[in-house]
C-alpha cells in the first residue's frame, strides 16, 4: 500500500491546457486522471473523502527553487503526510519547453531533492 500511495503521491503530469476552471471552497472538484512516473494512471475519484493536495513542479522555476533548497516544501510534505493528506506532485512543464525533464529525470530530480509525499 505505501508503494502504491509513494508512486500516486508522485504522480506527475505534463500539460499544456488552455482551459481554466475556477473552483469555490467547499465544492467537488472536476474530475480529472493524471498518471504516475510508472505510467500508471489514476483519477482523483481515487482519493474520494480525502484531503488532496496538488503541487505544480518546474524543477527550473527559481520559486520551486527557493523553497525546495530552503527545505520548506519537504517540511511541508511531511507535515500534510502526518495529516493523511494525498500529495500529488504535477510536472507543470509542456514536453516541448527547454525545461522539461522525463519521466525518469523528474524522479532523480525528486530523489535529489528528498521529496517527502
Amino acid at each position: 500500500c505505501r508503494s502504491l500511495r509513494q508512486g500516486l503521491v508522485a504522480a506527475l503530469l505534463s500539460f499544456s491546457c488552455g482551459l481554466v476552471m475556477a473552483v469555490s471552497p467547499g465544492t467537488v472538484a472536476p474530475a480529472f486522471s493524471l498518471k504516475t512516473l510508472d505510467g500508471k494512471t489514476f483519477s482523483l475519484a481515487d482519493f474520494k473523502g480525502r484531503w488532496v493536495a496538488l503541487e505544480w513542479v518546474n524543477p527550473e522555476c527559481p520559486f520551486v527553487q527557493k523553497h525546495y533548497n530552503s527545505g520548506n516544501m519537504q517540511e511541508t510534505q511531511r507535515f500534510a503526510a502526518a495529516r493523511k493528506v494525498v500529495w500529488i506532485q504535477i510536472n507543470s512543464t509542456t514536453p516541448a519547453h527547454k525545461d522539461f525533464k522525463s519521466p525518469p529525470q523528474m524522479r532523480d530530480w525528486l530523489v535529489a531533492m528528498k521529496s517527502q509525499p
